[in-house]
């Protein structure tokens, strides 16, 4: 054999004579005899690529142990590797006694042949039995074994004994093994989470801990720690013995030591209460005993109701304040209602307290400070504007729009002289500093611009250029500028947590001169408002600032951009509403995709930039969602004109095709059709007859199965791993045709990206890849995590003809592969824009060739009426403000396939 597979005491050894260093890419070629040699070969890259074996010397590999089980099916039975034995059973006995030193739970495996196993014979989950041989224990058992080896120290205390006894006897009862007399008379639950009680007390809110099945009272002594060993009398006169995890114990201690929440703190807490329990609290129930509160947090939001004639005069204004719950309580109950003169003192009281939250009546109020002197300021204008004209028509001096979120007013469009517009000839003709260490393309440039005008105006901005065209850099390029000028500090950056460490790279990389960057996330995180000031520049995750929007919000940010906004679409999201919170002297969002499901995306964005810009969501509904909805050709062109219009200054969309005038062009080829092959026939034909014999809902859930039956038959029956490649592509035309494009490629000396979104079917043409152009054809998918970044550079700087396979939704975000010019979609997500962005990562600033996009694709199948609703949906991918629910080809779209015979 190539690869000699060895037992040894450490783990699984492989050596080979031709293996001096992985990865082995394109060496493969030059080393295996045959296509079976190659599959292992590959599997043995893989299991580098994991992360799963380690060097032992110049030509020996070794998977210890414990690393073992982690191996695929797949890639074990490639290797011949050793697999979990079957038929093997368990038994916990004990050494000593809980209450005493020394104590600990010894575990016997017993094999249906070889008998009693000896532990001296155990290396992690492999009992050594000489002969090249081991025994082999699965997850449930080696976790099992792993658990009781852990016996605690000598000087361990009581608690953690009946911890470690507890866990024990629960694994063994969830694994079927068996347990001595002694654990099973003193078996213990453990306490692994703990959530709250809450109790409404006057003005104060009472917090006490408590568990599935334990109240606070039984969870705590006196002093106000936990107790290590709670006990639950049941009716019938026994006893449910507990024992307190040690992470369990502080978190009980500390909710012991807290226990009432007083004054302006109870808004908050209602609202947020994360931010006020340690880290890790079940609050699975949390919102439920919320809604049983007395107690009421209501948004303030002051409105002015205009009713104008056609002329433009006034025939009345309309002025009040709602208080709105700004907790769902589920129930009837009408909010009170605030006159001026009410509001008026509750901002007076704000301001002395210096606190957002000013108790009324039975509950609290909201006060945002800077939109309550624009209402009054406004209010005040206008009882002056009467005192001077009495009549009841008097022109509107101030643009004073109505907002569901936070009424605000948008000011800024007014201070724009009509004359002066459009705003575009007013873009100061400055460049980014040299401290800004990237050059921009003429669109970039502009947009950097933009962003410092507004600025300029105290204004945010939806910078929603189509992805590849460069968002980030402009952004950048404008926190650079500020930071020259000394007014970054303090500058807030929201985004997906998996986009930090670009953020991050790229900051570092572009404006290098920036030092005070800080990454806020973690358990660790700082909790110091002053810490945070002191930053140029944090960086968060969406989830970790709505659970700290009460120590964000306090600061006065400079900048506050989100970006991916599209993750801010949901007006009532817990996320979107602690963006809102943030206190910024500019927002700024970013995405590409501005509408995913409806409208209200993007006017729920616009609030967050520019609140107020599209009127509330009740207007913007029927004045322009209801619309659009209804509309088609020129009268919806006219109305997304006249939106775009109502944005300006504050929105800017670039696309590729118009702005990066130098990028080659996409090359869209026909699908390649071909016939189902004779398996795959079969296949097909089994699951529609399935289908069909069951009727109903079982249509619709054949159409997957029957989706990746197109990409290959033994991906649907899953039998591939013992076949070779040849065999492979001659039994699936649509591979067949897939080599061949991959052949014209190589031709070339040029890459592919190669999408499909199924495990099976990227395994399937990785072996093929191999069996056709012996080459080791990289997979990127869920499965590939910290390893991504490394894949990706191998993939960019290997030399001529590669490929790499990826699926598609791990890629959506900032993956650039200009190195590729070549897209094989082998099978099609269900929206056209979805397979753009996968195709986007190619086609993209820096792409010197043009882009081929082919579609192979078996004829006369489910996958072909896709290809054609595909095609259909592709017009309606390229308006920014259809929803992308719109674009995306349904089931039910789908079905009418079923009635196909192959």
């Amino acid at each position: 054999m190539t690869i000699t597979v060895t037992i040894t005491e450490e783990g699984v050894a492989l050596s080979s004579a031709h293996v001096k260093q992985l990865p082995l890419g394109s060496a493969i070629r030059n080393i295996a005899n045959s296509e079976i040699e190659a599959a292992k070969y590959l599997a043995l890259d893989d299991l580098w690529q994991e992360g799963l074996i380690e060097q032992r010397n110049q030509t020996t590999w070794l998977v210890p142990f414990d690393r073992l089980l982690s191996v695929a099916e797949g890639q074990a039975r490639t290797l011949e590797l050793p697999r979990p034995t079957s038929g093997l059973k368990a038994t916990l006995a004990a050494t000593g006694i809980a209450t005493q030193r020394g104590f600990k739970i010894d575990v016997e495996v017993i094999h249906p042949v070889r008998g009693k196993l000896s532990e001296n014979n155990r290396v992690g989950p492999a009992y050594l039995q000489g002969d090249n041989e081991c025994v082999l224990l699965d997850h449930d058992y080696w976790n099992l074994a792993v658990l009781a080896s852990n016996a605690p120290a000598e000087d361990a205390q009581s608690h953690e004994r009946f911890e470690y006894l507890g866990r024990c006897v629960k694994k063994a009862q969830e694994v079927g093994a068996e347990i001595d007399s002694y654990l099973a008379s003193n078996a213990v639950e453990v306490i692994d989470s703990v959530g709250v009680d809450l109790q409404e007390e006057g003005d104060e809110i009472s917090i006490a801990p408590r568990t599935e099945a334990l109240t606070g009272n039984e969870l705590l002594l006196p002093n106000g720690k936990a107790r290590p060993f709670p006990v639950q009398q049941r009716p019938d006169g026994t006893r449910r013995r507990f024992v307190v995890s040690t992470e369990s114990r502080e978190k009980i201690t500390e909710l012991g030591a807290r226990k009432r929440v007083t004054g302006a703190d109870v808004p908050r807490f209602i609202q947020n209460p994360e931010a006020y329990l340690p880290e890790g609290i079940d609050l699975a129930d949390f919102s439920d005993r919320v809604r049983g509160f007395q107690t009421r947090v209501y948004n303030s939001r002051p409105y002015l109701h205009v009713a104008k004639e056609p002329r433009g005069w006034l025939d009345d204004i309309n002025v009040g304040i709602h208080l709105e719950d700004s907790v769902d309580t589920g129930g009837d109950q009408t909010a009170p209602t605030l006159t001026v003169d009410d509001y008026r003192t509750l901002v007076d009281e704000a301001s002395e307290s210096g606190d957002r939250f000013v108790k009324h009546g039975d509950g609290w109020v909201e006060i945002d400070p800077e939109q309550a002197k624009q209402f009054i300021d406004t209010v005040d204008r206008l009882q002056e504007l009467r005192s001077q004209h009495p009549t009841p028509n008097l022109r509107l001096i101030l643009d004073v729009i109505p907002n569901v979120e936070i009424l605000e007013f948008d000011l800024s469009l007014p201070e724009i002289p009509e004359e002066q517009r459009p705003w575009i000839s007013q873009l100061p003709s400055i460049r980014p500093p040299e401290s800004f260490k990237a050059t921009l393309d003429s669109h970039q440039l502009l947009g950097f611009r933009w962003l410092v005008y507004l600025n300029g105006l105290g204004a945010g901005g939806l910078l929603a250029d189509e992805m590849g065209v460069g968002k980030t850099a402009q952004v950048i390029a404008l926190i650079a500028q500020l930071f020259e000028e000394k007014r970054l500090s303090p500058s807030l950056i929201v985004l997906p947590k998996t986009l930090i460490d670009n953020w991050q790279r790229e900051l570092m990389a572009f404006a290098p001169g920036i030092d005070r960057l800080h990454i806020h996330a973690g358990p660790g995180r700082s909790r110091s408002e002053e810490f945070l000031k002191s930053m140029n520049i944090v960086l968060t995750a969406y989830e970790t600032a709505r659970i700290d929007q009460v120590l964000l919000g306090k600061i006065d940010w400079q900048l506050v951009v989100s970006d991916e906004a599209q993750f801010i679409k949901n007006p009532t999201a817990g996320r979107t509403s602690a963006l809102k919170a943030m206190k910024a002297k500019q927002p700024i969002a970013l995405t590409g995709t501005p509408v995913e499901n409806g409208l209200l995306d993007f006017w729920c964005i616009i609030d967050y930039v520019q609140p107020g810009l599209l009127n509330s969501w009740a207007e913007f509904r029927s004045g322009f969602e209801r619309p659009l909805t209804n509309a088609e050709g020129a009268e919806r062109d006219a109305l997304v004109e006249q939106l775009l219009g109502r944005l300006d200054p504050h929105f800017l969309r670039r696309m590729k095709d118009d702005v990066l005038s130098d990028l080659p062009p996409k090359v869209y080829e026909e699908p390649r059709q071909v016939p189902p092959g004779e398996l795959q026939g079969v296949v097909y034909q089994e699951i529609l007859t399935e289908a069909r014999n069951a009727g109903g809902r079982a249509n619709l859930g054949a159409i997957t199965r029957l989706l990746i039956t197109c990409a290959h038959p033994r991906a649907a029956t899953k039998d591939w791993h013992d076949t070779g490649g040849e065999k492979l592509i001659t039994e699936c035309p649509k591979l067949g045709v897939t080599m061949d494009i991959l052949s014209e490629i190589a031709a070339v000396g040029e890459k592919a990206l190669l999408f499909t979104n199924w495990k099976d079917a990227q395994a399937i043409l990785q072996r093929a890849i191999y069996s056709r152009f012996e080459i080791s054809a990289e997979i990127v998918n869920g499965d590939v995590t910290s390893r991504r970044e490394m894949i990706l550079d191998r993939f960019r700087e290997s030399e001529g003809f590669n490929v790499l396979i990826l699926a598609p939704e791990v890629v959506g975000y900032g993956v650039n592969l200009t190195e590729a010019n070549h897209v094989i979609h082998y099978t099609r997500p269900w929206n056209p824009a979805k397979e753009e962005q996968a195709t986007d990562r190619a086609h993209r600033r820096g792409q010197t060739k043009p882009v081929t996009i082919y579609y192979p694709t078996v004829a006369g199948t489910v996958e072909e009426t896709l290809a054609d609703l595909l095609a259909e949906k592709r017009q309606l991918a390229k308006d920014v403000l259809r929803p992308t629910s719109e674009r995306t080809v349904t089931l039910e779209e789908l079905n009418a396939d079923l009635q196909i015979a192959v």
